[in-house]
């Protein structure tokens, strides 16, 4: 497990959709919102960065926090390793995320693909828990909800006693702030810190 101290860090993403994060907006999937999150991201990276020595970082590539997040990588000169769930993960979606998709991984440093053509809700399980077996320290963006895929990855990385932040308070100020035309917050720490409980036991999950 990498340190503080570590040469590198191996950076894993994994948040909602964007039907979960822009509440409240008439347009959850818009360009518009996308850049919001995105620029969002890249202050959580830079801050981060003051903090761990970030190699790259892995994202799932599904619309929402893990685009975001790849888009803010890319944007820092941090290397994204796109995982890819499954050929044609693009597909189904509108023609605008389609060609963002295509563009992040182009540009991504890596491109892992896990399985061949064909959606599947386990294809999906099976690239976040990819992403969480093979990095160092997971971001997560999770509201408190305690079912679908982000709160499933949330459990899988804590029962594997990962480092883990949850920047979801923060992403509620910074949406809070957009909705009501006020001045954005600036992100100043990090959240606290997760790991694997000292009883060994992945209980309830922890939401700061």
């Amino acid at each position: 497990m990498a340190s503080e101290n570590s040469s590198q860090v191996l950076v894993g993403v994994s948040g909602h959709r964007p039907n979960r994060m822009f509440r409240g907006s008439e347009d959850p999937y818009s360009e518009e919102n996308f850049l919001i999150l995105k620029d969002f991201a890249v202050g959580c990276l830079e801050h981060l960065r003051q903090v761990w020595p970030v190699s790259s970082v892995y994202s799932g590539m599904a619309l929402g926090v893990d685009q975001a997040f790849a888009a803010a990588a890319l944007e820092l000169g941090i290397p994204l390793v796109a995982v890819i769930p499954f050929l044609g993960q693009e597909m189904a979606w509108h023609a605008q995320d389609r060609k963002r998709y295509q563009a992040l991984v182009e540009a991504a440093a890596d491109r892992i693909v896990l399985s061949g053509v064909g959606y599947s809700p386990e294809k999906l399980r099976q690239r976040s828990r990819w992403i969480v077996d093979h990095t160092d320290l997971d971001l997560f963006v999770y509201d408190s909800s305690r079912f679908g895929g982000t709160a499933e990855t949330w459990a899988y990385a804590l029962s594997k006693g990962k480092h883990m932040y949850n920047f979801w308070v923060k992403w509620q100020d910074h949406w809070t702030a957009v909705l009501r035309n006020a001045e954005l917050p600036t992100i100043t720490q990090l959240p606290p810190l997760v790991q694997m409980p000292a009883s060994g036991r992945a209980s309830k999950p922890h939401f700061f």
